[in-house]
């Protein structure tokens, strides 16, 4: 049986009054069921004195909570497999128009995105750029193969690579996870960047959208493959991104665990018009506003936990 953590990056934001959050507008009716099934928390994923940040966020979900702000280049060149080589040093950049940025050839560049590039440079080099992530400590290395980490090439594989965890490159992520689950891997941790990426678009449209869909396409499978095999599955966000601003947030985030024995004898309702969620016996209706559900203004007045 495997312990199954899915993180939905960034996918928490603040409350701005009565405005609902993209959790709230979110068509997820299995996050909803397991809401509905499961326990629900809220969960401090940012130390404090740290920034909210997948590096720091998704560290303390694999169980590695650090002191000091973590070295991002030291991720995302881990995240593309590189070696850095003595003598040299990586840097993270941040940059609105990346392919304006010249670097002297000493300078090795690997963009990461629209607006952002790995940049390595001999130690030392006095590299000037305002967007330079600032320098931090390196993952130790805590975990082993019995922890398998799914995603997409980026900073949070990087991650889990340092830290000692099997990792998986893929988009294809439940048809990875569920591969895991059925050869009855330990622990299996996916992680979905979509609603974050979509929020530092500035885009709010487009994160409700990303959570629809890890809801249909990544929560839903994983959900039956734990509901088949056996195990636990956990839902929650590593830290929150607001997609009106595209700045993180450092505060609690919603969370939900699910354990399909533990709700085996729950009565509810049998309503052949509402789709059959994680279990045949599980149903919900898609963007209900009822009962528990993973958002930031329902657990907002449980008490804070640890993950």
């Amino acid at each position: 049986m495997s312990d199954v953590l899915v993180i939905l990056d960034g996918a928490s934001e603040p409350i701005v009054d009565d405005e609902p959050t993209s959790l709230e507008r979110a068509d997820t009716p299995v996050l909803d069921a397991l809401a509905q099934a499961g326990t629900v928390r809220r969960l401090q994923t940012t130390p404090d004195g740290l920034p909210p940040g997948s590096e720091t966020g998704i560290a303390v979900l694999l169980g590695w909570t650090p002191d000091a702000p973590v070295d991002r280049a030291a991720l995302e060149a881990a995240g593309l497999g590189l070696q850095i080589e003595p003598g040299r040093e990586a840097w993270r950049v941040d940059a609105a128009d990346i392919e304006a940025l010249r670097f002297p050839p000493e300078v090795e560049v690997h963009p990461l995105g629209p607006h952002k590039l790995l940049a390595i440079v001999p130690a030392g080099y006095p590299l000037r750029s305002d967007g330079a992530w600032p320098r931090g400590i390196t993952p130790p290395h805590t975990l082993d193969d019995t922890t398998v980490v799914v995603g997409a090439p980026g900073a949070a594989l990087g991650l889990a690579r340092l830290l000692g965890a099997r990792v998986l490159t893929t988009d294809a992520l439940a048809t990875a996870a569920v591969v895991e689950i059925a050869a009855g891997a330990p622990r299996v941790v996916v992680h979905v960047d979509t609603p974050d990426e979509a929020a530092h678009r500035r885009d709010p449209d487009a994160k409700v959208a990303a959570l629809s869909r890890a809801d249909d396409e990544v929560i839903g499978p994983i959900a039956a493959a734990i509901h088949t095999h056996g195990g636990t599955l956990t839902v929650t966000a590593d830290h929150g991104t607001d997609p009106r601003t595209g700045a993180h947030d450092a505060a609690p985030v919603p969370a939900v665990t699910w354990d399909p024995e533990a709700s085996a004898g729950e009565e509810l309702p049998d309503d052949e018009d509402l789709p059959v969620l994680a279990t045949p016996k599980r149903r919900a209706t898609a963007g209900a506003t009822t009962g528990r559900r993973m958002t930031e203004r329902w657990v907002a007045t449980l008490p804070i936990e640890a993950p």
